[in-house]
């Protein structure tokens, strides 16, 4: 069997069909490319998103909530006035063989400095707890805020996987 005998005309058409097939498949590559890297990039954004929702209404936020309220109800107890005569202070006075109520003016004030001690701790306790419920505060709204903006990213990157051929507009600036 003889071969076609190649025209010009026939050389222009095999040229053209040749091109169309590898700028197809080069496109074809390229539109597959472009959608496995918004994929992997979703993917990112979903291991992101899922650490700060993880941490949003942690375990260890709400036992450190539960110490810091049993610390505040502690210090309650320490500034609120204790009355003098104490089974303690009886016991004491008995084993010493002092008459009940007997105090000297010394052991009033180093009572006084005592109680000033224990109002001092009782502060500084309920300053601690509103410091630590001010931070857990704003550590709560911080992963929420990463958790939102890592979702957006992870919808954004998704869309753009089914649509590889459209342009995707940059990423908004990370929360801080």
């Amino acid at each position: 069997m003889e071969l076609p005998r190649m025209t010009t005309r026939r050389w222009i058409i095999a040229v053209a069909v040749l091109s169309v097939t590898l700028g197809g498949y080069r496109a074809a590559t390229r539109l597959k490319r472009n959608r496995d890297e918004f994929l992997a990039t979703a993917a990112t954004h979903v291991t992101a998103e899922t650490y700060y929702l993880r941490l949003v209404p942690s375990s260890e936020a709400s036992e450190m909530h539960k110490r810091m309220v049993a610390l505040e109800l502690a210090a309650r107890e320490l500034l609120s006035p204790a009355p003098r005569d104490t089974a303690l202070g009886r016991t004491v006075e008995l084993a010493f063989g002092l008459p009940e109520g007997h105090s000297t003016q010394a052991e009033e004030d180093d009572h006084n400095r005592f109680r000033e001690a224990q109002a001092r701790a009782g502060a500084t306790a309920l300053m601690g707890r509103s410091i630590a419920n001010a931070y857990l505060h704003r550590q709560t709204g911080y992963h929420q805020w990463q958790a939102e903006y890592h979702a957006a990213l992870k919808r954004k990157y998704a869309a753009a996987a089914a649509y590889s051929w459209l342009a995707v507009a940059p990423d908004a600036p990370p929360p801080k």
